[in-house]
């Protein structure tokens, strides 16, 4: 490194994650680089692609050594000293389990706030939270003392303080709520570990939003399992839990649909999630008052529609919809999903963008699942519901097409579930004969079916 430096290399060139040298031999722990690289005007203000600059680098990577090194040599701000210090802590705290060092660390601070008059008053700190078990920060060394008892008061300081340095927001404030979230998760405390993950997913943003929402979902999910399929937890998925995400995503995905602002693969993605969240509390609500509201909230969602002109409807019957990314949620088809969203206004013959197919003409894509009887079943719901059994798609296939290798119990053949208009219609497109303004508008969409 001295020879390269001493033929001229850049010492705060920047490498395509926006890091320095600086920033590489510091997250090595690596000091006697981290001196040289001072020594030659390595700039400690320089931040990477993530935001951090040298500083917020060794606090994070659990450096007090290196720490130490950059304060001495650029002589920062005693309240930025007090902070770094303060920060060192919650590292150590949250990320290290090392309660003994976050002491120490936060003790170091507050002796320099005595000394240097910059005390913190209760009007500087966060109020009672239920997520933090409406503790408060120790702002006094009494209080500070007193955290020793409990390593459980000593994650929940260093949350609060990691969010009055860093923000509610913050990347590293919700890694680590989310990881207080999955220590009380595997301590089977799954009621604690669903509000901590739920003021993590409010807190948060963007794309972390979203992967804390998967999160979330999926212990929605265990949980439920957990109690009701295993019998191994007493514990039941709050219904005002689930409920007030599910209202949260259906927000999110109504928006989504009017601004078109968000990605196509994140609105995939909370689509998917709120299929998974809608299957779970059409079985958990139970109360009329709920079963309502629910169905409301369905009714309007059935107008929407999704990428590539997709209905819920249409998604609930996709078997790639049972998994998110690599993660595999629940089985869909879903009968009891089905059920739901044709009860509540979904159109039974909806053709996708592209397609041009039906709810019906995805069961053909089914036909290869080992469970062909509960395919079947979904299909008699979508006949017994209006589907079209003769509506064509795009490739010219029949909705119907996927009869023959189901094992299907309709008690009136499909061939005499064609009507004359029906037919009518068939006859129309099969021979070209130009339609528009030749007949009534409401007419348009039935003819282009067929």
């Amino acid at each position: 490194m001295e020879l390269l430096i001493e033929y001229g290399a850049d010492v705060n060139k920047r490498s395509g994650r926006g890091s320095t040298c600086l920033h590489c031999v510091i997250q090595e722990d690596w000091i006697d680089a981290v001196e040289l690289l001072l020594k030659h005007g390595a700039d400690v203000n320089i931040k990477n692609n993530a935001g951090y600059d040298a500083f917020h680098t060794a606090i994070f990577r659990g450096c007090p050594e290196v720490l130490a090194v950059l304060t001495k040599h650029s002589q920062p701000s005693i309240q930025r000293q007090i902070e770094y210090q303060e920060l060192m802590g919650t590292t150590f705290a949250s990320e290290m389990d090392d309660t003994a060092k976050a002491l120490q660390h936060w003790r170091t601070a507050m002796l320099m706030r005595q000394q240097h008059g910059r005390m913190l008053s209760p009007n500087d700190t966060k109020p009672p939270l239920p997520v933090y078990l409406h503790n408060v920060e120790a702002i006094t060394p009494e209080h500070l003392a007193a955290l020793a008892a409990s390593s459980d008061r000593v994650v929940i300081q260093s949350l609060i303080v990691t969010e009055r340095l860093l923000g509610p927001d913050h990347e590293r404030t919700v890694s680590r709520l989310m990881h207080m979230g999955l220590v009380c998760v595997q301590s089977l405390d799954y009621q604690r570990g669903v509000d901590v993950w739920k003021y993590a997913f409010h807190v948060a943003q963007g794309n972390l939003r979203l992967h804390v929402l998967q999160e979330l979902v999926l212990l929605f999910l265990h949980m439920d399992k957990a109690h009701s399929v295993h019998g191994t937890s007493r514990e039941t998925v709050s219904h005002e839990d689930v409920s007030s995400i599910f209202s949260t995503i259906c927000d999110e995905v109504e928006a989504a649909s009017i601004t078109r602002t968000t990605s196509k693969e994140n609105v995939r993605t909370m689509v998917l999630l709120l299929l998974h969240v809608l299957r779970l509390l059409s079985r958990i609500a139970t109360e009329p008052a709920d079963v309502l509201a629910l169905r409301c909230r369905v009714h309007n969602l059935n107008k929407i529609r999704l990428v590539k002109g997709r209905t819920l409807l249409h998604l609930a019957l996709d078997f790639q919809s049972s998994s998110i990314g690599d993660i595999f949620y629940y089985k869909f088809p879903n009968l009891q999903v089905v059920k739901l969203l044709l009860s509540c206004g979904a159109n039974v013959n909806a053709v996708d963008i592209g397609g041009k197919n039906t709810p019906l003409h995805l069961c053909s894509k089914l036909t290869h699942l080992a469970e062909k009887y509960k395919v079947a079943e979904v299909a008699e719901v979508l006949v017994a519901h209006g589907a079209h059994v003769d509506a064509c798609n795009e490739l010219g296939q029949l909705a119907s097409a996927c009869f023959s290798r189901l094992p299907m119990k309709l008690s009136v053949p499909p061939a005499n579930r064609v009507s004359l208009k029906c037919l009518a219609a068939r006859a129309v497109k099969r021979n070209r004969i130009p339609y528009e303004r030749e007949v009534p508008a409401t007419l348009n969409s039935f003819i282009e079916l067929h």
